[in-house]
């Protein structure tokens, strides 16, 4: 017999326990996984915060009584062979005078009228763009008999026309004719 060495046996792990040391350690990651939301489900909604108030892109100036734009403008060939041209604007314009609105945007061809109207549709972009609700009834679309226009550049500009009584000339385009 040998005295010296205690009797210890020794055993190799069988593979059972390999197995379940596997399956305590994959239970353990689901649990955790499982804890927050299950994968397979949409990550939970941002909560959206209601949208700051946007300063507008452009600011009214105190010198400002009118403003306006032509957006665009065509003019055609009329029947016959007059010269004379019909022509089709669009644009905007409004009144900075909140006491005395818009009542008609006249067009003016190299300083002469070419055509007018006194109805207005809707454009909130510019309301927005200027941050002022009573802009936005401020799109006009103007179709006239231009008369005769020369081949060449011409100027065109508007005539608003306010409450009051007042009327200022806005800037304008450039109108080509070929």
């Amino acid at each position: 017999m040998n005295q010296g060495v205690p009797n210890r046996a020794v055993r190799a792990p069988n593979a059972g326990s390999y197995f379940v040391a596997i399956a305590a350690a994959i239970s353990v990651l689901l649990i955790v996984s499982f804890s927050t939301r299950p994968p397979w489900t949409d990550p939970p909604k941002a909560k959206v915060k209601a949208a700051a108030h946007k300063p507008p892109i452009f600011h009214v100036q105190p010198q400002d009584r009118a403003l306006g734009s032509v957006d665009s403008i065509v003019a055609s060939q009329a029947g016959g062979s007059s010269g004379n041209r019909n022509l089709e604007a669009r644009g905007w314009a409004v009144s900075c005078i909140r006491s005395a609105p818009l009542t008609t945007v006249i067009i003016l061809v190299d300083g002469k009228p070419a055509g007018e109207t006194k109805s207005f549709s809707l454009r909130p972009d510019v309301a927005k763009a200027y941050a002022r609700p009573d802009f936005e009834s401020s799109g006009w679309k103007i179709s006239s008999l231009a008369g005769p226009l020369s081949p060449g550049d011409h100027m065109v500009t508007l005539r608003a026309v306010l409450a009051n009584g007042e009327s200022m000339d806005l800037p304008g385009t450039k109108l080509t004719i070929h």
